[in-house]
């Protein structure tokens, strides 16, 4: 008998199983493993064949449900979504406020309206492009800041935002919040410096509708949005009411900034589209000025678009108040997308979800796609 018998240690004592239950039992053990491996691939088959570590994925999709503000989240390599996960009875085709991703998607209309012309350049100045406007004003060194200046924060304008100021209440409920924020002191020159600043970048949604006769979202629609197929609407500014806000407000779904992301890794091409010049989207996501910011995750600013390194590699995104993320990896050709309700929230919780979010994408999530 001792031949046909087989020894099982328990963990505390060992005892003796007969071959033929000991072959079922690792059958048995066998179809689980499998039954789990086929639940994570029935789950997420494409995060498989993309070769995405599909037990951290889980992780992070888990960690991120504690943050009660997060909408959705879906990410993948090679424009194709590998895994996505809805919270608090979002869909996919759901329009979220974005916040400040609005900037990132601001400055590719810029470049888009300097290809087709309505904008001579990225060095014309507001006195160019704003002649009525800055004619009035008392500080005539206004009128010298560039496009290229408000792309890279460093208007020189005063603004306090990321340093938990209300600049952007007391100018967003303003009676005129295009003069309001021309009127600030010029707190060093134009070009120098990084300081965060909302107010200045819907100048460039005023100019884009002045030149072109369209309104900011009409002229996104035509030139990005339309060509994807997608869905799009865009918070305009008081008292207006057809102006756009340049620096929040844009409402697009969580696939519809997964294929933002998509196409920004592909040089600003959309299914064999070049929806936004290809020298402009480089630029775009290429070192222009130091944030000189403590955050971890970012050092470096494009022309609206933030510019960071972990684990050793280099990444890109659009960030928005309370978790709003496109977060892109170019060496894996990997996109991660995050939307939030940030609603009624202070500052304080609201940077606090920001934080809890990001943490996960750049600390579990990118591991996992590399």
């Amino acid at each position: 008998m001792e031949g046909l018998l087989s020894f099982w240690y328990t963990g505390t004592k060992m005892i003796k199983i007969p071959r033929y239950l000991l072959s079922a039992i690792l059958v048995s053990l066998l179809l689980i493993s499998c039954d789990n491996n086929n639940e994570f691939d029935d789950l997420y088959p494409v995060a498989a064949d993309q070769e995405l570590n599909i037990e951290e994925i889980v992780k992070a999709f888990n960690l991120l449900s504690e943050v009660n503000t997060l909408n959705g989240i879906a990410l993948g390599k090679h424009g194709k979504i590998a895994a996505a996960k809805y919270f608090n009875d979002t869909g996919r085709d759901d329009l979220h406020d974005v916040r400040s991703v609005t900037k990132s998607v601001m400055g590719l209309l810029t470049g888009i309206a300097i290809n087709e012309g309505d904008i001579s350049g990225k060095y014309q100045t507001l006195r160019e492009l704003m002649p009525g406007r800055i004619a009035p004003l008392t500080n005539s060194s206004v009128g010298d800041i560039t496009i290229e200046n408000i792309l890279t924060m460093s208007s020189g304008l005063e603004w306090h935002e990321l340093d938990g100021g209300n600049s952007y209440g007391i100018w967003y409920w303003s009676d005129d919040p295009i003069h309001w924020v021309l009127n600030q002191d010029v707190i060093h020159e134009p070009g120098d410096g990084f300081n965060y600043n909302t107010g200045s970048i819907h100048l460039l949604s005023s100019i884009i509708t002045s030149k072109t006769g369209q309104t900011t979202l009409e002229y996104a629609q035509e030139h990005i949005f339309d060509p994807m197929g997608v869905d799009s609407d865009w918070t305009s500014m008081p008292p207006d009411n057809y102006l756009n806000n340049g620096g929040a407000g844009l409402k697009v779904s969580i696939p519809t900034l997964f294929k933002i992301g998509t196409m920004m890794l592909d040089a600003g091409v959309w299914e064999g589209e070049q929806l936004i010049p290809v020298n402009w989207a480089q630029q775009s996501i290429t070192f222009q000025n130091v944030t000189h910011s403590s955050n971890p995750y970012w050092s470096k600013y494009g022309y609206l678009w933030w510019i960071g390194e972990a684990h050793d590699m280099e990444y890109y995104f659009a960030s928005g108040y309370g978790g709003q993320f496109i977060l892109c990896v170019p060496e894996l050709d990997f996109v991660v997308v995050t939307a939030a309700d940030w609603s009624g929230l202070g500052w304080d919780a609201a940077g606090q979800n920001w934080y809890d979010i990001i943490i996960v994408l750049i600390e579990t999530i990118l591991p996992a796609a590399s």
